[in-house]
């Protein structure tokens, strides 16, 4: 039995409950296509409808990415995961403990500075201002540590990704925007990829809620939708700035977990997953993260929300890209339209963090 139009008809609901102005999504079991379909508007003053095409940033799953990237260039001899940070970056704070795999699985301990309240308040007393590498990580450091010393703990911190950018950088002897070029968006033909800050015409306006004063980025509460798409993605960094559109992410997605991007030696470091310490089944990898049967990233990034993963023993790409922050009363809306379709392949109430 064709289920795809009740499954379509699924995530429409969700889409309008959570008050999302539009989604990209695709869901992918085998070789078949059960969507892959635009939802909802790309801009709401003018109507522009989504479509598969359709560009959007998708902050944390700009991981996966990195991860890809920084493995590939294991596997060319280029650097070592457990290497120390300090052989490329002399600077960084404990960079003789800390090793690039302590990186990649968030367990270095370097400070996450968009959970700092304070951090979250500087940054949007200027939204549009762009920020520096360099920037971010003096911040961070001077925040001092979630733990110390490196390797002690689990803690997720976009400057551990930060600091692995510019050490692939210095590996490598290019930048992360050719790394990423060279190592994953050429080889899978993603001719609409960028992990700069750009702004593609078919770029998907971003929207948070607010008040009439204007929108409440970080805790999605109000009614009233605000445009926030002129806000600088640069305070994310290599952890966050990924721009991509939906046919390119299945052309990533289809390689990332079904085996053709890494060889089996990478895939298995991949898949070292920690225990973080949470009370359900989360567990992180190698710029990975897991959940039962399931694997991927999500990211939240001011205007839009994104989600991709795999679903193992139903052989199940799924991937939901929003221009929504949150929703009204702090749903995330890709993670929402997620667990719908996983409602709907598995029957189960199925709400990993990814």
């Amino acid at each position: 039995m064709d289920r795809s139009k009740p499954l379509v008809e699924n995530l429409e609901m969700a889409r309008q409950h959570m008050k999302v102005p539009g989604a990209a999504i695709g869901i992918y079991r085998g070789k078949r296509v059960l969507v892959e379909q635009g939802f909802g508007v790309a801009d709401v003053e003018s109507g522009r409808p989504v479509t598969p095409a359709t560009s959007f940033r998708t902050a944390s799953v700009a991981k996966l990415v990195l991860g890809a990237a920084a493995l590939r260039l294991q596997q060319r001899g280029s650097l070592d995961l457990d290497d120390p940070v300090s052989k490329y970056l002399p600077d960084v704070p404990e960079g003789d403990i800390a090793t690039l795999r302590m990186l990649g699985n968030n367990s270095a301990g370097y400070r996450n500075l968009i959970g700092l309240e304070h951090m979250k308040e500087k940054f949007d007393r200027n939204p549009e201002q762009a920020w520096t590498r360099a920037q971010l990580l003096a911040l961070s450091f001077q925040e001092g540590p979630h733990f110390s010393p490196p390797g002690s703990g689990w803690m997720y911190s976009n400057t551990n990704f930060i600091i692995l950018a510019s050490a692939m950088e210095k590996a490598a002897g290019k930048s992360w925007a050719q790394i990423a070029t060279r190592e994953v968006f050429d080889p899978l033909g993603m001719q609409h990829s960028s992990v700069q800050e750009v702004s593609p015409p078919n770029l998907a306006r971003g929207y948070q809620y607010g008040t009439e004063e204007g929108p409440i980025r970080w805790k999605g509460q109000g009614s009233v939708l605000h445009d926030v798409t002129s806000d600088s993605t640069s305070k994310w960094g290599a952890a966050g700035m990924l721009t991509t559109n939906l046919k390119d992410m299945r052309k990533f997605a289809e390689a990332f977990f079904r085996g053709t991007l890494l060889n089996e030696a990478s895939r298995k470091e991949q898949r070292r997953f920690r225990d973080t310490g949470y009370p359900v089944d989360y567990r992180y990898g190698f710029a990975l993260s897991a959940y039962e049967d399931t694997e991927g990233h999500n990211g939240f990034i001011p205007g839009y929300q994104a989600c991709v993963a795999y679903h193992r023993s139903s052989d199940t790409i799924i991937i939901v890209l929003t221009n929504l922050y949150s929703s009204p009363n702090w749903e995330e809306p890709a993670n929402y339209l997620f667990f719908t379709a996983m409602r709907w392949l598995t029957g189960k109430n199925y709400q990993p963090r990814l």
